[in-house]
C-alpha cells in the first residue's frame, strides 16, 4: 500500500522510538543506513540532543542561534517515501511530502504523562 500524501494518514510504524507517540512529526538521524533508522518525536529529539526547542512552531521549525531550522542537531525531518520502506533524503523530498509532514502535529504529550494525568 502506498502512502497518500494528500491525506493525514501516517504509516503504522511511524512512531517515536522512545515514547511510542504516533501521528506527530518525527525526526531521524541523518548519518545512518535506512535499515537502522530510529525515529524521534520533537520532545525526545530535544532530550536526545540536549537542544532547546521551546520556540518550535506548528510547521516543525524552531529558532536556533541566528536562524529558523527544522533540523534538531543531526536529526532531520523523517518524511517516509510513498512505499513506506525508507525515508526521503533531506534535499530530495517532493513538495507534496513536505506539506504532509508539516500538516502533522508538532508536539504531543508522551504517553506516560497522559496516563499519570488521570491517576
Amino acid at each position: 500500500m502506498l502512502l497518500d500524501y494528500t491525506k493525514n494518514n501516517v504509516p503504522k510504524n511511524y512512531k517515536c522510538h522512545i515514547c511510542d507517540v504516533q501521528n506527530v512529526k518525527l525526526w531521524r538521524d541523518s548519518r545512518v543506513c535506512a535499515s537502522d533508522i530510529t525515529l524521534f518525536c520533537a520532545r525526545c529529539a530535544s532530550l536526545k540532543t540536549n537542544v532547546d526547542i521551546s520556540s518550535i512552531n506548528k510547521e516543525g521549525v524552531y529558532f536556533k542561534e541566528y536562524l529558523w531550522t527544522d533540523q534538531i542537531e543531526d536529526l532531520l525531518p523523517a518524511v517516509p517515501t510513498e512505499n513506506e520502506r525508507t525515508f526521503w533524503h533531506y534535499t530530495t523530498v517532493p513538495q507534496i511530502a513536505i506539506e504532509w509532514w508539516k500538516r502533522l502535529p508538532t508536539l504531543s504529550f508522551p504517553k506516560i504523562i497522559e496516563m499519570n494525568k488521570y491517576d
